[in-house]
C-alpha cells in the first residue's frame, strides 16, 4: 500500500525544476548588504567605484547615478534628504542592471533565464567587488522573484491554475454577481533555510504592490517572493553564492506550491 505525501511550500529540495519558456517573471533580484564601513570615505569610495567599473564594463557598459533619499517626519513637517549615492551599471539592452552603493550590491534583471545563469553573473560581480574592496562581512543576503499575470485569458483561468489560498477574497463563494476590486496578502515566514516575505494580490488596472514597478492597463495577479537571510557571514563570493542559491530555492519552492500543472503548461513548462 502506497501513499502520496503532499509537498508544502518550504520543501524546496523536493520540487522538480521546471523551465518555463514564457515565465511570468517581470523582475528578479539578488542583493548582499553590509555595514557602513570606515574604508568607504567619500574619496575612497569614488576610487573603488572607478576600479569596479573597469572590471564590469564588458558586461555593463552603461553607467548612471541614483540618489538614495529618506523622508523625515516631524510634528512640524515632512522633509526629504539624500543619504547616499547608488551607482547603476547596465547592459546595452538595459535588461541587466548592477547597483553598487557604500552598503550594498544588487543584481537585477528583466530577462531571467535560469538560476545557474543568474548566479554565475552575480558571482562575477561579487568577485569583482572582493578584488577592489576589503568588506569584512555581509549582514543580509536576499533573492527575490516578482511574477505577474495580466492577460485577460490567463486571469480568467486563475481559479483553475493556482492554489486557492493565493486567490484571497476572490475565492469566497457566492461571488457570481460581485466583482472583486482588489485583494492583497502579505506574510513573513521564518524557516531553517532563511526568511521568506511573500506577497500576492489581485489588482485593478494601473495598480502594483511595489512602487518601483509600474502597473499594467488590465487587471493583474502578482506573486512577489523575497527570500532573505540576516545571518552575518564573511564577504566570500563563493559562500555568498551558495547562500544565494539556497534562498532562491526557498522562493522557488513556494512558487511551485502556489501554482498547479496547468499554470506551468500555460507558460511553457513541461510537466509529467
Amino acid at each position: 500500500m502506497s501513499s502520496t505525501v503532499e509537498l508544502g511550500p518550504f520543501q524546496p529540495g523536493e520540487w522538480d525544476e521546471v523551465h518555463l519558456e514564457s515565465a511570468p517573471l517581470i523582475r528578479v533580484l539578488a542583493q548582499v548588504r553590509w555595514d557602513e564601513l570606515t574604508q568607504f570615505s567619500n574619496a575612497r569610495f569614488d576610487e573603488v567605484v572607478q576600479e569596479l567599473e573597469q572590471r564590469v564594463a564588458h558586461a555593463y557598459p552603461i553607467k548612471g547615478v541614483n540618489k538614495e533619499t529618506q523622508f523625515n517626519i516631524t510634528p512640524q513637517c515632512v522633509s526629504q534628504s539624500e543619504i547616499g549615492t547608488v551607482y547603476r551599471f547596465s547592459s546595452v539592452e538595459e535588461t541587466w542592471r548592477f547597483y553598487f552603493a557604500s552598503t550594498f550590491a544588487t543584481l537585477e534583471t528583466t530577462a531571467y533565464t535560469s538560476r545557474d545563469d543568474f548566479c554565475a553573473r552575480f558571482l562575477d560581480l561579487l568577485t569583482a567587488i572582493a578584488e577592489v574592496t576589503s568588506i569584512p562581512r555581509v549582514i543580509r543576503t536576499g533573492y527575490r522573484y516578482v511574477n505577474r499575470v495580466h492577460e485577460p485569458g490567463d486571469m480568467d483561468e486563475l481559479s483553475n491554475e493556482i492554489n486557492p489560498l493565493l486567490l484571497g477574497g476572490k475565492n469566497l463563494p457566492g461571488l457570481d454577481d460581485v466583482r472583486v476590486q482588489h485583494t492583497l496578502s502579505e506574510t513573513l515566514y521564518a524557516t531553517s533555510k532563511g526568511n521568506l516575505l511573500a506577497k500576492w494580490a489581485i489588482l485593478p488596472p494601473g495598480a502594483s504592490i511595489d512602487p518601483t514597478i509600474e502597473g499594467v492597463n488590465t487587471n493583474s495577479w502578482m506573486l512577489d517572493l523575497d527570500a532573505f537571510s540576516e545571518r552575518k557571514q564573511p564577504f566570500n563570493p563563493s559562500e555568498l553564492i551558495a547562500n544565494t542559491r539556497e534562498l532562491s530555492s526557498l522562493g522557488y519552492g513556494f512558487f511551485r506550491w502556489a501554482v498547479d500543472n496547468p499554470f506551468l503548461q500555460r507558460f511553457g513548462g513541461s510537466t509529467k
